[in-house]
């Protein structure tokens, strides 16, 4: 089956606060960290065009203040103005991506159309 909505909050919280983690999503859904080298605008274009794949995202974006939540759950995505605590700026710019293997095909194109964001190996 398809995980939970938390069961998938967890895993993408332990990828985005623990870029580290060896931790493969279950249920055969893939994961990709991307960094964001644009401004909040250009990132709400992009958000336009992210794949139905994605079945779970979530990062951080800004340069110094404000900082935005950026949260997409199965085809309906925020942006919203979040508080980080400094102990966790480096988080900023980077967006964890969860789902279906056909997404890395599909944010492969969503890249080469904005090249501002960019694939984390």
């Amino acid at each position: 089956g398809v995980l939970s909505e938390s069961e998938l909050d967890r895993v993408i919280d332990e990828l985005l606060f623990q870029p580290g983690a060896d931790l493969t999503p279950p249920d055969r859904l893939v994961s990709r960290v991307y960094t964001w080298a644009g401004d909040a605008a250009g990132f709400r274009s992009l958000a336009e065009c992210l794949p139905n794949s994605i079945l779970r995202a979530k990062g951080f974006l800004g340069k110094g203040h404000p900082t935005y939540l950026f949260d997409w759950v199965i085809g309906r995505w925020t942006l919203q103005e979040f508080q980080l605590p400094e102990s966790r700026t480096a988080l900023i710019n980077h967006i964890v991506v969860i789902g279906r293997p056909e997404m890395i095909e599909d944010l492969e194109a969503v890249s080469r159309e904005f090249p501002a964001f960019l694939f984390r190996l």
